[in-house]
C-alpha cells in the first residue's frame, strides 16, 4: 500500500464516520422542511447519539449469549460495507477484497442481525414486524442483485473501481436510474416509504408501524445507553453506503485516483459534498407526497426489481451488434 493510498483510504473512514452522524440530521431537516410537520434541528441525529452514548446501558435480566454483542455486530458489519464502497476516490486500497455483491450481502447480514435483535425482546408484535422487515428486504436484495447484474454487463466487471468507469447506453442508465433510486428509498426508509425521524431504525420502509416495532423492540433489549447509539450509528452508516452506491454507480464524475494529490483530493471531496446535498434533497422532495401503506411498499419493491430488470435487459441490448 502506497503512501498516498493509505492516506486516501483513511480521509474515506473519517468522511464516512462524520457522514454517518450527520446526515440523517440533515435528511430529517430536509424531509420536514419541503414536506410536512415540524421541523427537527439540522444536528439532531448528532445531538441524539451524544445523550445516548452518555446513558448506562441497561440489558434485561438473564441476557446471555451473543445477544448483547448484536448492537456492535451490526455497526461492524456495515462499517466494512461502507468502507468497501469508495466515496471521493477509486480504487482504494482493499478495493479487491470486495465488489458489489458483496456490498449485498453485507447489507443483508445487517438487516439480519437487525431482526434477530428485535426476535430477542421475545415480543409477538416485534416478531411479526421484523419477518414482515426481512421478507420485504430479500424482495429488495433482488432487485439490489438485479440492478448490479445490469450495471456490470458494460462494465464487464462488479469491482466499483470499473462499474464508476462504465459507459452506460441511455436506456440503461435511465432504467437503472430509477430502479436505484426506489431501492434506495425503501431500503432506508425514507421519503414515502418510512416514518422518517419518528419512525426510529427504518428498515425497508414496511410501513412505520413495523419499523417503530423494531425501534421498540431493540429498546427493550439495548435498554438506551451505548446499544442504543450503536444501533443509531447503524442507521446512519447505511444511509451512508446508499449514498456512495448511487454516487459510484450513477453520477461518479468527479471521483479522483488515490494518487491525484491534495488539490485533487479538495476536488473530489467538494464534488462528493455537492451530491450529499443534492442527495439529501431529494430526500425531501420524495417525502411531500407522504407516506405509503405497507400494501403499496410492498408493490413498490416489486417496481424497483420490475426496473432493475428492464435495466439488465436494456444493458444486454446495447452489447448485441446490430
Amino acid at each position: 500500500m502506497s503512501l498516498s493510498g493509505g492516506l486516501a483510504l483513511a480521509l474515506h473512514g473519517l468522511l464516512l464516520a462524520g457522514a454517518a452522524v450527520l446526515l440523517p440530521g440533515f435528511a430529517d431537516w430536509a424531509e420536514a422542511r419541503l414536506g410536512h410537520g415540524p421541523v427537527p434541528p439540522a444536528f439532531g441525529f448528532w445531538h441524539e447519539l451524544r445523550r445516548l452514548a452518555r446513558k448506562e446501558t441497561l440489558r434485561e435480566r438473564g441476557a446471555a449469549g451473543p445477544a448483547p454483542l448484536l448492537p456492535a455486530a451490526r455497526v461492524g458489519v456495515l462499517a466494512v460495507a461502507a468502507l468497501l464502497v469508495p466515496s471521493f476516490a477509486a480504487p482504494l486500497p482493499g478495493a479487491g477484497l470486495g465488489d458489489l455483491p458483496t456490498v449485498i450481502g453485507l447489507l443483508a447480514l445487517a438487516r439480519g442481525l437487525s431482526a434477530l435483535l428485535a426476535l430477542e425482546s421475545g415480543l409477538g408484535f416485534a416478531g411479526v414486524a421484523a419477518g414482515r422487515v426481512v421478507l420485504l428486504g430479500a424482495v429488495g436484495d433482488g432487485g439490489l442483485f438485479l440492478a448490479g447484474f445490469a450495471a456490470a454487463v458494460p462494465a464487464g466487471d462488479a469491482g466499483f473501481a470499473r462499474l464508476a468507469a462504465a459507459p452506460w447506453p441511455p436506456a440503461g442508465w435511465l432504467f437503472l436510474t430509477a430502479a436505484l433510486a426506489l431501492l434506495a428509498l425503501l431500503a432506508t426508509g425514507r421519503g414515502p416509504f418510512g416514518g422518517g425521524a419518528a419512525a426510529g431504525a427504518p428498515a425497508w420502509g414496511e410501513a412505520a408501524l413495523a419499523e417503530a416495532a423494531l425501534g421498540e423492540a431493540a429498546g427493550e433489549f439495548a435498554g438506551s445507553g451505548r446499544d442504543r447509539a450503536l444501533l443509531r450509528f447503524g442507521d446512519g452508516l447505511r444511509l451512508v453506503i446508499w449514498l456512495d452506491l448511487l454516487v459510484c454507480l450513477l453520477v461518479p464524475a468527479g471521483m479522483v485516483a488515490p494518487g491525484a494529490g491534495a488539490a485533487g483530493w479538495a476536488i473530489a471531496l467538494a464534488a462528493w459534498a455537492a451530491k450529499a446535498a443534492l442527495f439529501t434533497v431529494g430526500l425531501g422532495f420524495a417525502a411531500r407526497g407522504g407516506r405509503l401503506s405497507p400494501h403499496r411498499a410492498r408493490a413498490a419493491a416489486g417496481a424497483a426489481v420490475a426496473l432493475a430488470l428492464l435495466a439488465a435487459l436494456a444493458m444486454l441490448a446495447a452489447r448485441v451488434p446490430a
